[in-house]
Formats: structure tokens, sequence, C-alpha cells
């Protein structure tokens, strides 16, 4: 009889720690991509968003080439990047993939606060 007992405790104690783990997943899957910002294409797509205007596009775009380089996932071989991500660039010790978007947000005073590649893996 005892043995049923501790058994079904430690079902029961399992289902609380998958339906936990659950949980966790799901927040974090709803979590927003960009929090406090816009996600953008390229320059010509941040132009047309929402409270941004050309001079902070064209000062975050400049930006954009150098923190590419140096974020994100890093191959040394090209191939090796290739097998992963539709499209690949030089990259800060190897090669990394090109950025599908950016995720921008600006302080009140119109600067560029946060210029953060975003990477999607899809191909076609």
């Amino acid at each position: 009889m005892s043995f049923g007992v501790h058994s079904a405790g430690m079902r029961n104690a399992f289902i609380v720690l998958a339906a936990l783990a659950a949980g966790v997943m799901v927040f974090l899957y709803l979590q927003p991509v960009c929090p406090g910002g816009t996600i953008v294409r390229d320059e010509e797509a941040c132009q047309a968003a929402a409270g941004f205007d050309v001079v902070f596009c064209r000062e975050a775009f400049a930006r954009a080439p150098g923190i590419a380089r140096v974020s994100g996932p890093s191959y040394p071989r090209r191939g090796d990047c290739d097998n992963a991500w539709p499209l690949c660039v030089d990259h800060a010790g190897g090669w990394g993939p090109q950025p599908s978007s950016w995720c921008l947000a600006r302080t009140g005073s119109g600067f560029a606060t946060r210029v953060e590649p975003q990477y999607d893996n899809r191909r076609g």
C-alpha cells in the first residue's frame, strides 16, 4: 500500500513540474522580440515606421554594419555558416548570418539607443 501512495505523490510532483516548465516556456515565447522598439527590415522601412524620421534612420543604419559584424553567431568557415543560414557575410572572426531585420529604439532626444540585428534562418 505504501508503494501506491508514494507512486501517486511522485506522479503528482512530476505533473506539477511539467506544468511549471510549460508555463515558463509559454511566458518566454510570448515576450516581445523588440521591447520598447520597432523592428524594421531596412532604412526605407525605418523611415515609414511611426516615430522615426530620415535623420534617425540614417544614423541608425550608419551604425548597423559595424554592429552586425560583431553580433550573432560566428563560424570559422563559410560553408558552416551557409549550412545554417540563407545568407552569410564577413563577420569578425569568420562568417556570420546577414541580419534579416533590425530592432530600433530611440531616446526622447531622437538618437538611436538600440540598434540590434534580428536573424531569421528560414530559407525561401
